[in-house]
């Protein structure tokens, strides 16, 4: 099922429940595994078909992914079967999903487990590796407004559209950055984005 396919689904099913979806952004934070530029032993590694011919290939790569994404269909479970590699026991780093990103960048994995919109990826110069296969489900960031609020309130429409049309993955990762990075206040960087964009 297409990105496209499963919002519509989704629409539909929460429609049902009272609940409108507007417009979709174009960011997506959904998985994905990163390498730190500059690493010796995945400078070639570009995209996951290039990290499965690795693993194939007897490469030692430690992986460092939070506990749940070994186990899931939507996880390395399913990565596994797609790109047709697995990754041994042996070389999985469990872990928090906030310590993945240190580990990588203090040289404790060669691979780890992030999320698409984080500013960690920009700020410790991490390369997302790219799903050739685009095997990742799509975790689009969508305004979704209970339809009685929105028939009450039907000028909300406008300005949440408009707010989802100005989001992208590098978008969020340079706001996300600014909190995770730089300890700027949630409120403060909301603000200072939506005074930018002209939103209030």
């Amino acid at each position: 099922m297409t990105a496209a396919q499963t919002i519509a689904e989704v629409r539909k099913l929460d429609k049902k429940q009272g609940l409108t979806w507007l417009n979709c952004s174009d960011a997506n934070n959904t998985y994905a595994l990163a390498v730190k530029e500059g690493r010796d032993g995945t400078a070639d590694i570009e995209s996951l078909s290039d990290l499965a011919a690795a693993y194939n290939e007897g490469k030692e790569l430690t992986m460092a992914v939070n506990a749940e994404f070994p186990h899931r269909e939507d996880g390395l479970v399913g990565l596994e079967k797609e790109y047709e590699f697995r990754v041994p026991r042996s070389l999985r780093a469990p872990m928090d999903s906030g310590l993945t990103y240190s580990a990588l960048n203090e040289g404790e994995a060669d691979i780890a487990l992030v999320f698409a919109t984080d500013g960690r990826i920009e700020a410790f110069d991490f390369r997302v590796l790219e799903d050739d296969k685009g095997f990742f489900p799509n975790y689009a960031l969508c305004p979704v407004v209970r339809s009685d609020t929105l028939k009450d309130n039907p000028k909300l429409r406008g300005p949440l559209n408009r707010l989802a049309s100005k989001l992208d993955d590098d978008t969020m990762q340079r706001l996300n950055a600014r909190v995770d990075v730089d300890k700027v206040e949630i409120r403060k960087v909301a603000q200072e984005f939506l005074k930018e964009q002209g939103l209030i």
